[in-house]
């Protein structure tokens, strides 16, 4: 588990398009993500925004909007969007590349962008598809459902360091 967690503070989350010196890990913009979205809730959004929504306390939407803003760039965990991003950053990728390999074929990376990617993930480990399709459409375009189940039925290299493959139920199953 330990190793795992240490892994996962090398993937780069966002980047300085003019200075690729700065960057920001992606469990730190999730973090930061979720936080805002909290303080949203509690002091941005309207009384009659949050009773719309069906939420009896304030405390279940908090826990909806938190998971959520720390979900929403899930899809940036793949090798697909790590190879591209660390590009920029030779330091950090070779950090990481001592880990696990950034091998991903330069053509597939377009078929998972990380909101497509994101909201795939969540499907294949169960998550509700509406709380999925939030994350999948978190750039204001919601995913097709033919493009989500694509995902590991035809891009499974775009996820996974060369010579892994997911092992299990395939995609597609909550997309109704």
């Amino acid at each position: 588990m330990r190793w795992t967690l240490n892994k996962t503070r090398l993937l780069a989350g966002k980047t300085d398009p003019e200075n690729t010196s700065l960057w920001l890990p992606l469990w730190m913009h999730l973090w930061d993500t979720a936080g805002i979205m909290e303080r949203l809730v509690r002091q941005w959004l309207p009384e009659s925004a949050k009773r719309a929504m069906g939420f009896e306390r304030e405390e279940a939407l908090l826990a909806h909007a938190r998971f959520l803003g720390g979900i929403h760039d899930i899809g940036k965990a793949t090798v697909a969007f790590q190879a591209n991003i660390l590009r920029t950053l030779p330091e950090a990728r070779q950090r990481l590349e001592m880990l696990t390999p950034l091998d991903c074929p330069e053509q597939n990376r377009r078929e998972s962008p990380h909101a497509r990617a994101g909201e795939a993930i969540l499907l294949w480990n169960d998550c509700p598809g509406g709380l999925a399709s939030i994350v999948g459409a978190h750039h204001g375009r919601p995913q097709s459902c033919a493009a989500v189940d694509d995902q590991l039925e035809c891009w499974e290299s775009n996820y996974y360091p060369k010579g892994q493959k997911r092992s299990g139920k395939a995609f597609g199953q909550n997309c109704s």
